[in-house]
């Protein structure tokens, strides 16, 4: 059942008498102005701050609130939502989902389409037939179907890719912007436009920004009459979709050596359905290296092995390597090289000693932890014997720091090399916990 065509026609007549008297406040100057940012970025990734005035959509709507419900249009619009098959059932009730609730009344639903209409039209005033039916096939989709469509998205910093997008399953993506889109959100997007400020030497630029991992929820949406809605029989998708997000950060630095972080994390729902943009995450001080990390086209099929392996494991039952995991993740934020040093060694220790019960079993192999290293990694003799060089050196400088002595610069290339191995480790062992899991 979908929604009725005299609903459509009632709605169409309601938002252009709208336009005409937010057209004609207009001309007569009588539509407050308000100041907003504006971001341009050229080719080069440079970016430009300018300022620029618009009517004020959120005051003109208030203004207008008082006059549109006393207008005859808006009178039959009412009567046309109450008598409608499908709004029939929505109007004065309660709508929940997991991640909130609300009571849908006709203002709202004419407020909602008319907001999102003039966001997508760019404060116009003349009507737009072909917008109006793009969003009013999204009214219809929503109320028909009852569900709710929500949209996370993580900006990935210092990253690109060489090709546009990569499905990692039927729910994540790894994407690289549109042409036009970081300008695009920083302009729309309040919370976006605070976590990348113009200037800034403290975040990461924006024009430097190539990439995001996104993905899209739906939700059943439940009506009661009264605040008491059923709860559904499902968890909040926010904590599996930041768990997922963490996860594509870690796949992404298991996949080869390189620098990315992942920003701030947004989720972003229905204008029908209490619209929003809420912030998940902040970003920190970073500094900016020297080289973006690149995902090439010769990395996507390990990308997708290593994926999958991460997604087989049973992360309760393997909680070393959970562990292990954390402090390699750790490691790869620190700003300060001893920081990333002891916490490259006690993922080493997590995931390569997990196996041993005793204090003193413990003991004997951290002595020798460059050979267990070395076997797992080295294929060649000569491989394995740079490794367990790598691995010594590395842990002779972790006892001096713990010890309290300064290390020299000289010594930052030897941490560098046992984080990779870190790394490696991690990965190695990574694939090795999904095929025990799997059987």
């Amino acid at each position: 059942m979908t929604i009725s065509q005299e609903f459509k026609s009632v709605l169409k007549s309601i938002l252009i008498e709208a336009l005409t008297e937010f057209d004609h406040l207009c001309s007569t100057e009588k539509v407050p102005l308000k100041v907003v940012p504006r971001l341009s970025v050229d080719g080069h990734g440079i970016t430009y701050r300018s300022e620029e005035t618009e009517p004020d959509i959120q005051l003109f709507l208030l203004h207008t609130r008082k006059y549109i419900a006393s207008s005859p249009v808006y009178q039959k619009f009412c009567r046309s939502v109450e008598s409608d098959p499908v709004l029939g059932n929505w109007v004065n009730k309660y709508l929940g989902t997991v991640e909130g609730k609300r009571i849908l009344t006709v203002y709202e639903i004419f407020y909602s389409f008319f907001e999102h209409y003039f966001e997508k039209n760019h404060d116009k005033t003349s009507f737009d037939e072909d917008l109006f039916e793009r969003i009013w096939k999204d009214l219809d989709n929503f109320l028909t179907n009852k569900k709710l469509t929500i949209h996370y998205q993580a900006v990935l910093e210092n990253f690109d890719m060489e090709i546009d997008k990569i499905e990692l399953d039927s729910r994540i993506v790894i994407r690289r912007f549109r042409p036009g889109e970081v300008k695009e959100m920083w302009n729309e997007n309040s919370l976006f436009r605070q976590c990348y400020p113009f200037p800034s030497l403290r975040t990461f630029p924006a024009g430097e920004l190539k990439g995001l991992v996104e993905a899209f929820v739906e939700m059943e949406i439940l009506i009661s009459d009264t605040l008491q809605v059923p709860e559904p029989q499902i968890s909040s998708p926010y904590d599996l979709i930041e768990r997922q997000f963490s996860l594509t950060l870690t796949l992404l630095r298991l996949l080869k050596p390189g620098i990315v972080w992942i920003g701030p994390m947004m989720s972003e729902t229905s204008h029908f359905f209490h619209k929003s943009i809420s912030l998940i995450g902040i970003p920190v001080s970073r500094r900016i290296p020297r080289s973006k990390y690149i995902i090439e086209v010769s990395d996507i099929e390990d990308l997708k092995l290593i994926w999958s392996a991460l997604n087989k494991i049973d992360w309760m039952k393997n909680r070393a390597l959970t562990l292990g995991l954390t402090r390699l993740n750790f490691a790869y934020e620190r700003l300060i090289p001893e920081d990333k040093l002891i916490d490259s060694f006690i993922a080493f220790e997590a995931l390569v000693l997990s196996d041993l019960s005793s204090s003193r079993e413990k003991e004997g192999l951290r002595r020798g932890l460059s050979v267990r290293i070395a076997q797992l990694l080295g294929v060649k003799y000569e491989d394995q014997e740079r490794i367990k060089r790598t691995i010594r050196q590395g842990y002779t400088l972790r006892s001096n720091v713990v010890h309290g002595r300064k290390l020299e610069s000289t010594n930052y290339e030897i941490i560098e090399k046992v984080f990779d191995l870190c790394r490696e480790t991690a990965r190695e062992l990574v694939t090795a916990a999904s095929k025990s899991d799997e059987t």
